[in-house]
């Protein structure tokens, strides 16, 4: 056992804070579909593959079960994010006011775009921590990068598909949206293979200064790795 870990899980609230920022972020760029060479993707597609960044990391060391309630919470925080947006656009304002339609064009498909990432978002994510610690114990705790890859382009597509017939079902034809769906799954899937290294990197790193019953008491040969 190491001595000098600490006996609190210190990273477990940072790393779900920065998930839902990413959440959140990634869903208010929705509409601003963007144009990256031959592919046409959504505005937040670079902080997408974030998510399921951080919720490897907290399902690898904090356990399934902290993942499951992370991405539970964040669904809440979302829906709670998207009524007060709604409450808000529909409070009188002052006439005269400028770039008022700018914001009803951002935050005024509150319902659709909590409907669809709400939805979206826990389906894939949970299939992304449960394939993740599932694999895990087949390959006895080792190769943590590559399961997070393989997980996390399964909820990646799976994400994809939902949330893009949705959210884009009478804005864009159905030829953009196909194009859109394997545009946006082309780069997370560069972005996710990028941080998947230095997933691993912070796993090893936390594992080493924090004290964890999903490391300490898992598998011996997954243990010994991660505090070695």
């Amino acid at each position: 056992m190491q001595k000098d870990a600490d006996t609190s899980f210190n990273s477990l609230n940072l790393l779900s804070m920065l998930s839902v920022t990413t959440l959140i972020f990634s869903m208010l760029f929705s509409y601003r579909v963007i144009e990256i060479g031959p592919f046409i993707c959504p505005g937040g597609i670079f902080a997408f593959p974030f998510i399921y960044f951080f919720a490897d990391i907290i399902a690898e060391v904090h356990g399934y079960r902290a993942a499951k309630k992370m991405i539970f919470n964040n669904v809440v925080c979302i829906t709670l994010f998207n009524l007060i947006a709604y409450l808000s656009l529909k409070a009188p304002v002052k006439p005269g006011i400028p770039n008022l339609s700018t914001f009803n064009y951002v935050f005024g498909h509150g319902l659709s775009i909590t409907v669809a990432y709400s939805l979206a978002f826990y389906t894939s994510d949970y299939a992304n921590v449960f394939i993740l610690t599932w694999c895990k114990k087949f390959l006895k705790g080792d190769s943590f990068w590559i399961r997070s890859i393989i997980s996390s382009a399964i909820g990646e597509l799976s994400f994809s598909l939902v949330a893009s017939l949705i959210i884009y079902a009478g804005t864009l034809t159905f030829h953009d949206i196909v194009q859109q769906i394997t545009s946006t799954f082309a780069i997370k899937i560069i972005i996710t293979i990028l941080l998947a290294k230095p997933a691993a990197l912070i796993v090893r790193m936390i594992a080493k200064r924090e004290y964890s019953p999903v490391i300490s008491d898992g598998l011996p040969e997954y243990r010994n790795n991660m505090l070695n």
